[in-house]
């Protein structure tokens, strides 16, 4: 991968944090402007509410950005490939429809959020917070969770994947 793959990436995973953060912001304000504290732990609980966005924001990010960012680099006249840390550890994956790809990248962001968030709401001491403040934390989790995520979806995009049908017989292939 080169200088201008990275800086494209890094374009693409900054641009989609920022706005990640200020849509969901926007929705957490909206939903909880009205109460009066939101508590951390428990079912009705932040740290509940992050998992679950995370859940379905990486799912949709992904289901969303991959075909567009490959149509990107199918219009591009060169070729670019991900490094190959990326191929060794993960290209095991990028034969998978872009469902399952969303999935399992959904699925992993959940389980790498939860002993985060844990730390940072253990760290910060607080048992509940504002409406304002669940908003700003809820901003700054889901910029942070795109800036990690759409740089892996890129690579995704990059892998090049050839689908071998295999041969029936009396097939023409």
């Amino acid at each position: 991968m080169n200088v201008n793959s990275r800086g494209y990436i890094a374009k693409e995973a900054l641009g989609s944090g920022v706005v990640n953060g200020l849509i969901n912001g926007a929705f957490a304000w909206y939903l909880s402007r009205d109460k009066e504290q939101l508590l951390v732990w428990g079912e009705k609980g932040m740290v509940v509410d992050f998992l679950f966005t995370a859940l379905i924001l990486v799912f949709l990010l992904s289901l969303i950005v991959l075909p567009l960012q490959r149509r990107k680099f199918a219009k591009d006249s060169t070729v670019v490939q991900p490094p190959f840390a990326f191929i060794r550890y993960l290209g095991w994956a990028a034969g998978y429809r872009d469902s399952v790809k969303s999935l399992l990248l959904a699925l992993t962001a959940v389980v790498a959020s939860l002993p985060l968030l844990w730390l940072v709401f253990s760290l910060m001491g607080a048992q509940s917070y504002s409406p304002y403040e669940f908003t700003v934390l809820k901003s700054v989790y889901t910029g942070l969770l795109s800036v990690a995520v759409v740089p892996v979806v890129i690579l995704f995009a990059m892998h090049p994947v050839r689908r071998i049908k295999e041969k029936k017989e009396g097939e023409l292939v």
